[in-house]
């Protein structure tokens, strides 16, 4: 029954993106915990219709079981254009009214895929990606247009109970591509067509005088560490320079030191700032 949830995934892959070439992973039980090694490359650049050989070559039903290796694949890094956009942990009741391919990987957790009507460049792709990522309240650490994607038919050993990762939605309804260029280019930032003078000692004032209207609780769901990730992206988009957002997440965000350790809190601080830096360019 796995293997042909598997086997029947790929197949619809095929048929929404035939020159689909994917890169096949292994990651470790211990490894999602934080422990063990890294992920682990099975192959690079295959194409999606000999994936389900692929994986029975390697034997990964059995290594998934017993050895609670956990299959993942990822578009190949050679591919340049996508028909198909990626969504890592929606909601799932956002998804409900728009045609898509839902995953659940966990207990009321999910991914998901979009088809374009029109396959878009990768940079364009990374743009309307991203904006589904808001628009779905998905994870937008998991934003890359490479992010590595569960393989269903098998099971997901993060969790003790180990749920079959599984395909419940299929509806092969596209997308417009020229409505969400459209859109895009809508909620792009307009230039700036008034000079402004420079500020002066009475004039200048801090970017944390910026009224916020939200805080870190409007953003938590039940991950507090993605809570910590979009806040700093909202206080960026107002404008809000490092070091602030580092003291307002450091004054804001419960149990820090309990969560990360006393010595790890500064550095952990830092890199969710730098990820939310890279999604908000």
């Amino acid at each position: 029954m796995e293997m042909k949830e598997t086997e029947n995934f790929f197949q619809i892959l095929h048929t929404l993106w035939p020159d689909l070439k994917i890169d096949l992973f292994f990651i470790s039980e211990k490894r999602l915990h934080g422990e063990g090694r890294g992920r682990l490359c099975l192959a690079r650049d295959v194409p999606v219709d000999m994936a389900f050989q692929t994986l029975k070559k390697e034997n990964a039903w059995w290594k998934n079981q017993k050895r609670g290796e956990n299959v993942y694949f990822a578009p190949s890094s050679k591919m340049q254009t996508f028909p198909l956009l990626f969504v890592d942990d929606p909601r799932e009741e956002k998804t409900q009214d728009f045609a898509c391919i839902l995953v659940e990987t966990s207990k009321m957790k999910y991914q998901a895929y979009f088809r374009l009507d029109e396959p878009a460049p990768i940079e364009e792709a990374r743009a309307m990606q991203k904006l589904l990522i808001q628009l779905f309240e998905g994870d937008l650490a998991a934003g890359s247009i490479f992010q590595l994607r569960r393989v269903p038919g098998f099971s997901n050993t993060k969790y003790s109970e180990k749920p079959i990762v599984r395909t419940v939605k299929c509806q092969n309804v596209a997308l417009s591509t020229q409505e969400l260029r459209a859109l895009i280019q809508k909620i792009q930032p307009q230039p700036k067509t008034q000079t402004l003078p420079p500020p002066t000692a009475t004039t200048q004032k801090s970017k944390a005088s910026k009224p916020k209207q939200k805080s870190w609780e409007d953003f938590f769901s039940g991950d507090r560490s993605q809570a910590d990730f979009r806040y700093a992206l909202y206080l960026m988009g107002l404008g809000w320079n490092e070091k602030e957002i580092f003291e307002t997440l450091l004054k804001e965000s419960p149990s820090l030191a309990e969560r990360k350790g006393h010595r790890h809190v500064e550095s952990y601080l830092i890199r969710t700032i730098q990820k939310a830096k890279k999604v908000y360019r």
